[in-house]
C-alpha cells in the first residue's frame, strides 16, 4: 500500500467518533479531550475542511444526490483532523487496545501532505501555476 492510499477503515472510525461527540453533545457535555497530539497542523485543517465541501459537491452532483459509503468516510475523516486541530478528540474508550486517533490522524495528514507534494510537483498545487 502506498504511503497515500487511503485507509478504508478510518471512515468508519471516524463515523464512531463523531456519533460519540453527537452523543456527548446532546447531554450537554463536553467529552473529555487529551492534550493536544501535535499532528494536525491549521494547513491540514483547512485542506480537510476544503475537501469535505468538495466531496459534499460531489455528493450533490453524482447519481441524484446519494452518497456512496466511500465518500461517506471520506467526509467524516475530513472533519476529524480538523475537528482534532480545533479540539483534540477524545481517546477510543476500549481499553483493550490501544487508541487508534493518533495513527489514524497522523495516517490522514501523511496522504494530504502527499497529494499536495505530489500537486505541486507537477504544477497543479497553486492557483495561477496552470
Amino acid at each position: 500500500m502506498s504511503e497515500s492510499s487511503y485507509d478504508e477503515n478510518i471512515g468508519p472510525r471516524a463515523a464512531a467518533r463523531w456519533e460519540n461527540l453527537a452523543r456527548w453533545f446532546a447531554n450537554r457535555e463536553d467529552p473529555p479531550a487529551p492534550e493536544p497530539r501535535g499532528v494536525v497542523s491549521e494547513e491540514d485543517a483547512c485542506h480537510a475542511l476544503l475537501q469535505a465541501a468538495m466531496a459534499v459537491e460531489a455528493a450533490l452532483t453524482q447519481r441524484g444526490g446519494q452518497m456512496d459509503g466511500a465518500l461517506a468516510g471520506h467526509i467524516l475523516a475530513m472533519l476529524m483532523v480538523a475537528r482534532d486541530f480545533v479540539r483534540p478528540l477524545p481517546a477510543d474508550e476500549q481499553p483493550d487496545r490501544a487508541d487508534p486517533v493518533t495513527a489514524d490522524l497522523q495516517r490522514l495528514v501523511d496522504i494530504m501532505r502527499t497529494a499536495l507534494l505530489d500537486a505541486d510537483e507537477f504544477g497543479n498545487g497553486n492557483p495561477g501555476n496552470d
